[in-house]
């Protein structure tokens, strides 16, 4: 596997390991253009944006996978990325 070549490209492979753990990686891997949709194709700033608005959105998306301490997370860490690196916004 080749390193990432950008930010938001590690944080996809970030969220990917978070989401798959405890689960067929398979089920993660079908859903995975969902997944690239509902988190702004990853782009730290716009998710470390992400709201309780869109924590319920993202409950609501059939299209992923719907645990929302593993969606909960995902915002973490692009709040912490983005509080402890310069982010700028896409």
């Amino acid at each position: 596997m080749k390193p990432p070549k950008d930010d938001a490209e590690y944080f996809e492979r970030l969220t990917k390991s978070v989401f798959t753990a405890g689960l067929n990686w398979t089920v993660v891997e079908n859903k995975w253009p969902d997944f690239q949709k509902a988190f702004a194709q990853f782009s730290l700033p716009k998710v470390a944006k992400f709201n309780e608005k869109d924590v319920k959105t993202l409950m609501g998306n059939a299209g992923i996978v719907r645990n929302e301490k593993k969606i909960r997370a995902t915002i973490h860490i692009a709040d912490s990325t983005c509080s402890s690196v310069l982010c700028s916004i896409d």
